[in-house]
């Protein structure tokens, strides 16, 4: 087995290396290996493929869980809602189940945490409501850019005209009403429903 790191530092192919890999629910698991070879990503980063020796049975089984419970999360795309009225969010989750996402509702900045941190669910898109009042959109949207730059941002709703300069360059993008549930989708998704 092996695995390709990226934004490593350089290393020549053929020198010895120890992998440290922290499996969540398994704790650490160190593995040694040996570089096959690399690639340079930039001036300051490399790719690296690692290739690994010798194996135990439980480190394969520990490997092997995650990746399994990885493929099932990949399967289960989850839709996050915040900040939005109820009949907006009932809106969103019948349009989404034809794409076959799922949409929850989180009613707190710690709610919205616990499920982008949950490891059976992967969080594709978060849409931010204007109504709000603990955390306003623009200080959680640059929060959520900064930790998690892989779930897709949507500001929803009329915002005034300072929250929608100070929030552009941390959402993906800013919906305002009318739309309709179709349009609301596909804007948290970035991509058309399905005919």
């Amino acid at each position: 087995g092996g695995t390709l790191l990226q934004g490593s530092p350089r290393m020549s192919p053929g020198a010895e290396v120890e992998v440290l890999l922290r499996l969540p629910g398994f704790g650490e698991v160190r593995l040694d290996g040996r570089i096959k070879r690399q690639r340079a990503l930039s001036r300051v980063s490399t790719e690296l493929a690692v290739a690994f020796e010798d194996l135990s049975a439980d480190a394969e089984d520990a490997i092997s869980a995650v990746v399994m419970r990885e493929v099932q999360r990949a399967n289960r795309p989850v839709v996050v809602t915040t900040g939005v009225h109820r009949s907006l969010r009932r809106l969103v989750q019948r349009a989404a189940r034809r794409r076959g996402l799922e949409v929850r509702a989180a009613r707190t900045p710690l709610e919205l945490i616990r499920l982008l941190e949950d490891p059976d669910i992967r969080v594709v898109a978060v849409g931010l409501g204007t109504r709000s009042a603990r955390v306003p959109p623009v200080e959680l949207s640059g929060f959520l850019a900064n930790l998690y730059p892989h779930v897709r941002r949507v500001l929803v709703g009329r915002a005034g005209w300072r929250t929608r300069v100070a929030i552009r360059d941390v959402v993906h993008a800013n919906l305002t009403p009318p739309w309709s549930a179709e349009q609301l989708v596909e804007t948290l998704t970035g991509s058309p429903l399905p005919n």
